[in-house]
């Protein structure tokens, strides 16, 4: 949950750490996160989410677990670019076959990604009924934003 100080920054209501593990527990057996395989693991979602300035629930849907690492949605790492004044970013070109992104420093353009289709399929990421093929705008966006934060 964000509040808007006067100051115009968010602050996170964050819950006190002993009550995290009975959050955990409870978004553990509610069977809503399908990445996670038991409270140990909301924990650290929550957790991590806490050290970026994230909620609970927020953190269990936008930062997930692969192969035993935490990574989150590019939706997530796009709201923190834009929630300070350091850094920002705008898109300069997004089809069905590219997004580019530029991404600036106190209003300075210091770096420009570009994700392609033919990207995604030198990375075997189109495959035959998958989100690449039904949805490429989106993910197009997600795989250049993310590289982008990344650098």
């Amino acid at each position: 949950m964000s509040t808007e100080s006067e100051t115009g920054k968010h602050e996170q209501a964050l819950i006190p750490f002993e009550q995290i593990s009975s959050v955990a527990d409870a978004f553990a057996k509610s069977g809503m996160f399908s990445d996670v395989k038991g409270a140990a693991q909301c924990i650290v979602k929550i957790m991590a989410g806490r050290e970026l300035g994230l909620g609970p629930v927020y953190s269990m849907q936008k930062l997930f677990m692969v192969k035993g690492k935490l990574g989150m949605a590019a939706e997530t790492m796009a709201a923190m670019i834009k929630r300070g004044n350091k850094y920002s970013y705008k898109v300069l070109e997004h089809n069905e076959e590219k997004c580019i992104i530029e991404f600036s420093e106190l209003g300075k353009p210091v770096y420009t990604s570009t994700f392609t289709m033919e990207d995604a399929r030198r990375a075997k990421l189109v495959v035959a009924d998958s989100g690449w093929e039904k949805f490429p705008r989106a993910l197009l966006f997600s795989r250049a934003l993310s590289q982008g934060a990344r650098i």
